[in-house]
C-alpha cells in the first residue's frame, strides 16, 4: 500500500498565484487513485472537508486558512493511448500543467488546443471549467474524464456527453458531478494542420488563413500578455 505522507498547517500561499493564504489543516501531495482514497478515508476519520488544489489560480485562501484536507495532484504523465493516421488519444494526469500540455502538443504536431495557449493552472480543472479562448474549449477534444469520488473513493470514467459542459461550466463545477475528484483527462487531438482562426483578433493578429501551430501559440501568448 502507498505511504501516504500528510504535511500539517502547510502554507497555501506559495500553492497559489495571488501567494496569499494560511495554512491547510492537512496538505497531501498524491499521484494514484490508491493515494486519494487513503487520504479520503483519513479526511473521514478526522471529519474533514476535502479540498482539490490545483495550478492555485482564481483562488483566494483567506489569511486564516483552511481547516480541511488539501489534496494536491501531481501525476503529470501523458501517455498516448491511441494513434491514426488522422488524430491522437492522450491520457493526460489531472496535475499536469495546463500550458505544458499545450506547448507538448504544438511540439508535437497535435492541433486542437494551441489557441488555449498561456491559459494558467493544470489539467483537471480544464474540464471542471471547461477553459476556452480564441475560438476553442476543451470540450471540442475530450473524450471522457476519469474521477474517484469524494463520497466513498469509487472510480468512474465519465464520456464527453456526460459531463455537462457548458460556456466555462460543466457537471463538474455546478450539477451531479461535483464530488468527483479529476484524476485524468482523456483528449483527441487531430494531426492535420490547426483549423483557420476564427476569433476577430487573432485573425487580425496572424491573418485569417494562419494554420501553423507554432505561430498561433506565439499569436496568442503575445495577445494575452498584451
Amino acid at each position: 500500500m502507498s505511504d501516504l505522507q500528510l504535511e500539517p498547517k502547510i502554507p497555501l500561499a506559495a500553492l497559489t498565484t495571488l501567494g496569499v493564504g494560511g495554512p491547510a489543516r492537512l496538505l497531501a501531495r498524491v499521484e494514484t487513485t490508491a493515494e486519494i482514497r487513503l487520504a479520503l478515508e483519513e479526511a473521514k476519520e478526522q471529519k474533514l472537508e476535502v479540498l482539490v488544489l490545483g495550478g492555485g489560480s482564481n483562488l483566494l485562501v483567506s489569511d486564516s486558512g483552511v481547516d480541511a484536507l488539501v489534496l494536491v495532484l501531481q501525476n503529470q504523465a501523458i501517455e498516448c493511448l491511441e494513434r491514426s493516421d488522422e488524430s491522437v488519444v492522450l491520457k493526460v494526469g489531472a496535475g499536469c500543467v495546463w500550458d505544458n500540455f499545450v506547448d507538448y502538443c504544438v511540439e508535437n504536431g497535435y492541433s486542437g488546443v494551441e489557441c488555449l495557449s498561456g491559459i494558467p493552472g493544470c489539467m483537471g480543472a480544464a474540464p471542471i471549467q471547461n477553459i476556452g479562448a480564441y475560438g476553442q474549449e476543451a470540450d471540442q477534444v475530450i473524450e471522457s474524464v476519469i474521477c474517484v469520488s469524494k463520497l466513498d473513493g469509487t472510480l468512474s470514467e465519465y464520456p464527453r456527453e456526460a459531463c455537462g459542459f457548458g460556456y466555462r461550466s460543466s457537471h463538474f463545477k455546478k450539477g451531479h458531478l461535483r464530488h468527483e475528484i479529476v484524476t485524468h483527462v482523456i483528449l483527441r487531438l487531430s494531426l492535420g494542420p490547426a483549423a483557420a482562426p476564427r476569433y476577430p483578433e487573432l485573425i487580425q493578429a496572424c491573418g485569417a488563413g494562419c494554420r501553423d501551430l507554432k505561430t498561433l501559440r506565439e499569436t496568442v501568448i503575445a495577445l494575452r500578455r498584451k
